[in-house]
């Protein structure tokens, strides 16, 4: 123990010594000095009396004050009464000749403490106090009564007494649900004095319903917590009781949606609960539920469109015993699967001008009539000889063969042509192979197929992609020969032949388009396409991993993306200013230890952590990146707990203050890699640097100057580690989580690729493979492919790789890493 410090302890025991003793000569235990009131106001000066004759009184304010709290206690003299005064009245109000003391003339227990004009009392109860002039003779003859209410609760207990409109008994374990529970609550203040009134109840978990009093509802089933509180002091050590659940009053049937498409599946859920809305568990269900209805595991589905009531009941019991909550499934139709057209009146052959009525129905794959489903009708070919009346029916004027094209506007797929001959026909025209969208491999010389012809004048002329779709100049005119595919269909009369034409494949996708027109000019058009290439990757939907191209999508980080140098954060836009962001809004006191920082039986606290904003600079390098960061104006609050001998007396020294750092600077190295398809960052290297750390002491300057010294020697290490360990514990995440949003797995609408088509949607899905940082930056390799449901009837091969200039090797993929 230093000199100054054994001066300061003895000085503060003289001081306390002799504070004591002053006091305890000034006041014994029922009397004090109080300082009195002058004259009346508005007097001309002290009044003439004799003092022996004076009459005190005693001034005890509003008569009540709490235990153990100064009572304001005021000594006044009055003149004797004139002779016509009523009983007990004064004169005028006088100086005090004397200084007065007070008495307590009875109570319950002496007063703790009488000092000038306070009196302290610490028992409940009435008192009587009274000025008193010893020296005159003097003292209220009519003093008045100080009641003494408990001071602040201290204590507060909560006992169980019973159900409420019944005897008291003792605590069950558990009760049921809708019990009324009635408590009794005591509360004493630091001075044993017990409450009589202003008791509450606390419940945990809310019930739902306030207590009225000192009775508190269960309603909730499960654990329950009842605490008795007095002027917000709650009871530490509340009732503890399980509420059960009642019996059960309502049945419920739960069903999730409530509106399926018809073959789908709703789940069914039987719930029973009491009359306070606690679930039964265990409870026997059937179910109730019409023949349309069939039940799987728990799950309720139907075939048949409509409104379906199910209805939970109980297994055995009476119905009427339950209220039942029924549930309504509402079956909507599929999505169209099937187009059905009647012509009326149905014929193989019509006669000019007839009218033909076209009835349509669209229906679901289960046979649901789709109301709102609309069809339209159009007749593509010919283009003359025809009037649509209405948009269901055709008036048929000239000899020919009409093609009619019936649509579902709300599935496009949905389609049926029909043919109405009128002593006629157009010319036909198809493409057979190769079928829309397929994917073809091997040689590059595609043999396209069709079918063409007319019955009445012939083929004109057959085209494919502009070139003639025949080398051969044979004429055909028997069917046997045209289908063949033997003939030039520019030269045969046939009613319908098949020609092929050998078509030059190339890498991508591949366009047919054939013409052909008859004799009396009336022409059809024929469009195709395919794809054509060396290598597919398959494109299942329901294996999306063999879709993935290796390396197939690559990211190049380069150095503006880690740090461009403009730290904006109003417009973020690269790595460092968003750290900078997130660092900024750290909360450096919820990442701190909490027990402190101790060593050698001293204990350091730090709190209320304030710093700049932090300046981050980032570097790529080889497997990671580099980093700095740099804080500026560091404080926090410093609070040392330290056990020290002073003499032979050993005492706990507790010593609060500040500390300043002009700058804490952090040099980092952060490694990542790819695990699993995610990236994980660990710092690899971390090194701290505090300047000009300076330390601010509360209290007596220089007392406790060797602690604080010890404590900035020791622990400025630690306190540097620490704030090092927060972010080294949040940075990483920050950087790992950005670069895991790389990994993609998304859906993408492509519209139909031709009019009439269906839309598509692809999934796009990308994983994380390798991670290679260098001083150029970071690349970032991913396997990414597409998948697709399935939509065509033939094969599909997959999609398209990146093929060489002959089309049968992949290309390699690399991505320029020269751009910053």
């Amino acid at each position: 123990m230093t000199t100054s410090t054994c001066s300061h302890l003895i000085l503060l025991a003289i001081t306390s010594a002799v504070l004591a003793l002053s006091s305890a000569c000034a006041n014994d235990s029922s009397s004090g000095t109080v300082v009195g009131s002058g004259a009346a106001a508005g007097g001309t000066g002290p009044a003439k009396v004799d003092v022996k004759t004076l009459i005190l009184r005693t001034d005890v304010g509003s008569g009540e004050v709490r235990a153990g709290l100064p009572a304001k206690v005021g000594c006044r003299a009055f003149a004797p009464a004139a002779a016509t005064a009523a009983a007990g009245e004064a004169g005028a109000e006088v100086e005090l000749p004397a200084p007065a003391t007070l008495v307590v003339v009875s109570g319950p227990a002496p007063p703790l403490a009488i000092k000038l004009n306070e009196l302290r009392l610490a028992k409940t109860g009435s008192y009587v106090v009274a000025c008193k002039i010893a020296t005159l003779g003097l003292q209220d003859v009519i003093p008045p009564t100080l009641y003494v209410v408990p001071g602040p609760p201290v204590a507060v207990d909560t006992a169980w007494v019973g159900i409420y409109g019944q005897p008291p008994s003792p605590q069950p374990a558990q009760v049921t649900a809708g019990s009324l529970l009635q408590c009794a609550c005591t509360a004493q203040d630091s001075y044993g004095n017990a409450f009589e009134h202003g008791f509450a109840l606390a419940v945990a978990p809310d019930q739902g319903v306030a207590p009225s009093g000192l009775v508190a509802a269960a309603i909730a089933a499960g654990p329950l917590q009842i605490a008795c509180e007095n002027e917000g002091l709650t009871d530490k050590t509340p009732i503890s009781i399980a509420v059960i659940a009642d019996v059960p009053r309502h049945l419920f049937t739960l069903l999730e949606p409530l509106t399926i498409v018809a073959g789908n599946a709703s789940q069914l859920t039987c719930v029973a609960n009491d009359g306070w809305g606690n679930a039964i568990a265990d409870f026997p269900f059937a179910l109730d539920h019409p023949k349309t209805i069939t039940i799987k595991a728990t799950y309720a589905t139907s075939t048949v469109a409509g409104a379906h009531k199910l209805t939970c009941v109980p297994e055995t019991l009476d119905w009427n015993l339950f209220t039942l909550h029924p549930a309504t499934l509402q079956v909507v139709p599929g999505p169209p699967h099937q187009l059905e057209v009647l012509a009326v009146p149905n014929k193989p052959v019509y006669k000019q001008e007839e009218k033909v009525l076209f009835v349509s129905a669209v229906k679901d794959s289960f046979g649901n009539l789709i109301p709102q489903a609309t069809v339209v009708l159009t007749v593509q070919a010919p283009a003359k000889g025809w009037k649509l009346l209405d948009d269901k029916t055709v008036k048929f004027a000239s000899d020919a063969k009409y093609k009619l094209h019936f649509e579902v506007a709300q599935a496009s797929q949905l389609q049926e042509d029909r043919t109405i001959i009128v002593d006629g026909t157009p010319p036909l025209l198809t493409i057979e192979y190769p079928p829309w969208g397929s994917t073809l491999e091997g040689k590059a010389s595609v043999p396209v197929k069709g079918t063409a012809g007319d019955a009445t004048s012939g083929i004109k002329s057959l085209l494919v992609n502009g070139k003639s779709a025949y080398v051969s100049n044979k004429s055909c005119q028997l069917d046997t020969d045209c289908t063949a595919g033997v003939c030039n269909p520019e030269t045969y009369t046939c009613t319908v032949g098949t020609w092929v034409n050998q078509f030059p494949a190339k890498h991508g996708l591949n366009r047919v388009e054939a013409k052909t027109s008859d004799v009396g000019g009336e022409s059809a058009r024929a469009t195709r396409g395919f794809y054509y290439s060396g290598k597919y990757y398959p494109i299942d939907g329901t294996k999306p991993d063999s879709a993935l191209v290796p390396d197939g999508m690559q990211i190049f980080l380069g150095h503006d993306f880690f740090d461009d140098g403009d730290h904006n954060p109003q417009k973020p836009n690269d790595l460092a200013t968003l750290m900078e962001i997130a660092l900024a809004g750290l909360d450096m006191n919820t990442l701190l230890p909490s027990g402190g920082l101790n060593s050698g039986g001293v204990e350091v606290t730090l709190s209320n952590i304030k710093f700049d904003k932090p300046l981050v600079s980032l570097q790529t390098v080889d497997g990671g990146l580099d980093m700095q960061v740099k804080i500026a104006h560091i404080s926090t609050d410093i609070a040392v707990k330290a056990k020290q001998k002073i003499g032979p007396i050993s005492v706990t020294i507790k010593i609060t203050g500040d500390i300043k750092i002009g700058k804490l600077i952090i040099d980092a190295g952060m490694g990542m890699a790819v695990f699993n398809g995610f990236v994980e960052t660990k710092v690899t290297k971390s090194k701290a640097t505090i300047e000009t750390m300076k330390l601010h002491v509360d209290g007596i300057a220089g007392l406790f100057d060797f602690l604080f010294n010890m404590v900035l020697d020791a622990y400025e290490g630690q306190i540097a580690d620490a704030i090092v360990k927060a972010m080294n514990d949040a940075i990483p995440k920050l950087i790992g989580g950005l670069v895991n949003q790389f990994a993609i797995n998304q859906p993408i609408p492509l519209p139909a690729a031709v009019k009439g088509g269906k839309d598509v949607t692809i999934q796009l899905v990308s994983k994380l493979k390798t991670l290679k940082f260098s001083h150029k930056g970071g690349l970032v390799l991913m396997d990414a492919g597409f998948t697709a449901a399935k939509g065509t009837a033939h094969k599909i091969s997959g999609s398209i790789a990146r093929s060489g200039c002959i089309g049968t090797v992949e290309d390699a993929f690399a991505i320029d890493q020269t751009k910053r």
